[in-house]
């Protein structure tokens, strides 16, 4: 359980990172490639799922780092919950 959910607060940070560098415009480096391969398989499927929604498309801004590090911290939090039920 420990590992798992370590591995969701790595790739939450990692998230948070990556969007963090897309604010300041950091020019390509090999941390900057090496976080996109990361959180590249996260963030691609929400946001075409985002983008197929009207009202999102609207803005100019990506939320696709919000959802992502939302739904980890739901996948997260079920998995805590599931591990503490199961001891009792």
């Amino acid at each position: 359980m420990h590992l798992i959910t370590g591995i969701i607060w790595i790739l939450q940070l990692l998230i948070v990172i990556r969007a963090v560098i897309s604010w300041i415009r950091i020019n390509p480096n090999r941390f900057t490639y090496w976080i996109a391969r990361i959180t590249e398989p996260i963030l691609e499927p929400i946001r075409r799922l985002m983008m197929r929604s009207s009202f999102l498309r609207q803005f100019p801004v990506d939320f696709s780092p919000v959802a992502a590090y939302l739904i980890l911290a739901l996948i997260s939090r079920i998995i805590r919950r599931l591990y503490y039920y199961s001891l009792f």
